[in-house]
Formats: C-alpha cells, structure tokens, sequence
C-alpha cells in the first residue's frame, strides 16, 4: 500500500515537473468544447469551432496564461528565457576501444565438470 502511493507521488511530481499538467488540462479543455459545441451542431462542426482557435474557452485561456505565450499583446514574439533541456539520448560514439589481449587477469578458473562418484538413487525420489 505504501509503495503504491510512493509510487503515485513519484509520477505526479515528474508529470508537475516536465508541464505535463498543462497537457492534461489542455486536453480537458478540448474535450469539454467538443461536447458543448457538439450539441449545437454536428461533429465536423465542434471539431472546427474547437480547434481554429477563434473559439477559445476559459480553461483554454487560463492554460495559454500558464504556459506563457511566446506572443506579447502586439503580437510581437518576446526573448524568453533559455530552458536546459535534458537529452535523454545517448550520445553518438566513435570510437570503441577494445582491451588488449591478455589484459584480463582473472586469474585461473576451474571450469572442469566434476563427475558423480555415487549412483542414482532407485526409485527416483518423489516430488512432494
């Protein structure tokens, strides 16, 4: 039980941590004006109206507030910070190096098969 919550703490505060729940929200958003617009009209309908962007709803507005536009009022683009990312991909590599032979010192093992001195039992012993 107490690992299940660990583990559902761990993932809300990596989903927190890479903007992931602008994502759910936005999501959220879309859903609900396709079914408010849906009710008026048709599907193709509330597909436009939802996602042409003339028609924006007060959880659409309140994510575009929380992400920060990259658009000021006068529609002019703003510096905005620069953001590490994170490469999760591994890097190409060149060059691979091989030890030299010999290298290894692992000293001696005996990798003989011993032999069984003894017969098998009879009967064969039974599983339990």
């Amino acid at each position: 039980m107490r690992s299940s919550i660990q583990r559902v703490c761990v993932v809300a505060v990596l989903m927190l941590s890479l903007g992931l729940h602008w994502t759910v929200l936005q999501s959220a958003a879309w859903v609900g004006m396709m079914v408010s617009y849906s009710r008026g009209g048709g599907i193709g309908e509330a597909l436009e109206k939802t996602f042409d962007g003339e028609h924006p709803c007060a959880l659409c507005k309140l994510v575009e507030a929380g992400t920060g536009s990259d658009e000021d009022e006068g529609g002019k683009q703003t510096a905005s910070p620069k953001v590490k990312k994170i490469d999760l991909a591994l890097p190409w590599i060149d060059k691979i190096i091989f030890a030299q032979p010999g290298a290894d010192d692992f000293g001696s093992l005996d990798v003989r098969a011993v032999a069984r001195a003894g017969e098998p039992l009879v009967p064969p012993p039974r599983v339990a």
